[in-house]
This record gives C-alpha cells, sequence and structure tokens, in this order.
C-alpha cells in the first residue's frame, strides 16, 4: 500500500487518492499531517520489522528516536489525541493506544519510567518565579540569572524557596550540571576571576553586573 494512501493519523488504508482525500476533510478538517520521516521503501518494508525497531519509531510520523523518552514525549506533544476537548488535534486514540500496548510488550515498564523522566525534565525547564518554559534547561537557567538573579531585584522568601526546591530538584536529576554552568557564566562574564569555592546564587544576587 502506498504511503500516500495511508493516513498516520488513523492508521487507515485507502484504496484511492480520492477516498483518502474525502477522509481528510471529513476527519482532519483539511489539515495536512506531518511529513512523514521514512522513504516510500521503508515504509512498504515496515511489516517485516522487528518489534524493537518497531518501538523505537513515532506511529504518527515515523520519526526514529534512539531514546524512548524522547518518543514519548514527542508522541505526547507533537501528536495530542483527538478528543471532545480537543477536537482539532489530529491523532486516534487507537494510534497511541496500540503504540502503548506495543511498548508495555516490547519494554516493560518503560512508559512509567520515561513518562517519569519526562515529567521531571519538564519541571526543570521551568522557571521557578515565573510561567515562563523553555526548551532546554540551559536556557531556562540563563533566564532565571540573567531576569530573576539580577542586583537589586528584591526575591521574595517564598519565591526563592520555591528556587531552591526547584535547583535540588535539577541537582537531583542532573548532578553537577547547575554547577557547571554557574562556573561557565561567571568566569566567562568576567564575575570572578579566578575559579573557587563560593556560594554562587550569592554571587548572582549580590554582584551581578546588570
Amino acid at each position: 500500500m502506498p504511503l500516500a494512501l495511508y493516513c498516520r493519523e488513523c492508521a487507515l488504508n485507502f484504496e484511492s487518492l480520492p477516498e483518502k482525500e474525502k477522509h481528510n476533510e471529513d476527519v482532519h478538517y483539511g489539515f495536512a499531517q506531518p511529513y512523514p520521516e521514512i522513504s516510500e521503501k521503508e515504509f512498504e518494508l515496515m511489516s517485516s520489522w522487528n518489534t524493537h525497531k518497531l518501538v523505537h519509531h513515532c506511529p504518527v510520523c515515523f520519526r526514529h528516536f534512539r531514546v524512548i523518552n524522547h518518543l514519548i514525549e514527542h508522541l505526547t506533544t507533537s501528536h495530542p489525541i483527538r478528543c471532545l476537548n480537543n477536537p482539532l488535534a489530529q491523532t486516534s486514540k487507537e494510534v497511541v493506544e496500540n503504540y502503548w500496548k506495543l511498548l508495555d510488550h516490547v519494554l516493560p515498564g518503560e512508559r512509567a519510567n520515561s513518562m517519569r523522566l519526562w515529567k521531571a525534565d519538564t519541571v526543570s525547564k521551568k522557571c521557578p518565579y515565573c510561567p515562563t518554559y523553555n526548551p532546554a534547561l540551559r536556557l531556562t537557567y540563563n533566564h532565571i540569572r540573567c531576569y530573576h538573579h539580577r542586583r537589586g531585584n528584591n526575591i521574595p522568601l517564598p519565591a526563592y524557596e520555591k528556587y531552591l526546591r526547584w535547583k535540588d530538584h535539577v541537582e537531583n536529576l542532573y548532578p553537577g550540571q547547575l554547577k557547571k554552568m554557574d562556573e561557565e557564566f561567571i568566569y566567562g562574564h568576567g564575575i570572578l576571576d579566578q575559579p573557587q569555592e563560593e556560594d554562587f546564587d550569592a554571587i548572582f544576587l549580590e554582584s551581578f553586573p546588570f
């Protein structure tokens, strides 16, 4: 079956392009499907793939992920399930549920573990002071240091305590990363000349040259 006649959002095959286009208009409101990340030849060979290979590919766009929790994050955020609360979402519930069944069969327990890691990683990218969310921890770190930890900023104690909880969370998730970013930022911006054991938070709050 040609890739052009297959609805990846619903896992349905069609006999002709007009049938596929009618389905797209009726079910998907005419929205174009995400671009498939495999070739026509690879699509034809998918039926012969083993389950381990299948489980590392997004069931909607067929993008390959080496790390399962990255795939879960992608599937959850890029291909939301079509439902009454989100009628403009394009992916059918069956497609996602079939992937979860495959994942649970091939890698038992991996789904729960990956979801836990993904949620923990999401918390690390959310600023503890404001609603800002960044796609990477370093961007969140830079946002905190450059926007909130400026000299003269009056940070209320409850907000700072929330930051300390965020800091502990990140340290548990990525040991040593915050200290490494602190050192790179402080020494790279000339705030300190020589590496030394310091309270980096105090340095930022009291000596940041902005």
